[in-house]
């Protein structure tokens, strides 16, 4: 849809630094768009989740990556971590309101790229510029490079 609106429209669904190297949307959307982030945020739409709950759901993950992402998360107000005083204790992990409002759109882009999977991953097999680097693969849960 926006890709025919031409660069006037389509600005205004963009923050007005988007695509400047210093933009500070720039240094959040790496951090809260990632692979696991992604991931994580759409997970939690489904309701509060414990870590290892949370683990479990999101197949591949690690636990360093689970971890580290969920911090970010926290730290960028979209996620909640609340902990019980119960033996053991219980961390509980869900979505605040702005990370329910993130999630939303992501979700529907998620839903969008799963719709379409089959042929995205054909084109890309079809194309006459795919080469072996950047056809799909497998990918390790650490740093999300070719196994």
């Amino acid at each position: 849809m926006y890709a025919t609106l031409g660069p006037q429209a389509a600005r205004t669904f963009l923050a007005a630094d988007t695509f400047d190297r210093d933009s500070p949307t720039r240094a959040v959307l790496g951090h809260v768009t990632n692979r696991w982030a992604s991931l994580i945020l759409a997970a939690l739409t489904e309701g509060p989740y414990r870590y290892s709950a949370l683990h479990h759901r999101i197949g591949g993950i690690s636990q360093q990556m689970l971890s580290r992402n969920l911090k970010s998360l926290v730290g960028y107000g979209l996620v909640d971590r609340s902990k019980q005083a119960n033996f053991p204790p219980h961390v509980t992990y869900t979505l605040t309101a702005r990370g329910a409002e993130l999630a939303e759109p992501l979700c529907a882009l998620i839903h969008r790229v799963g719709a379409h999977a089959h042929e995205l991953l054909q084109d890309q097999a079809e194309s006459p510029t795919a080469s072996k680097r950047h056809a799909p693969t497998s990918m390790t849960a650490e740093e999300g490079d070719p196994a």
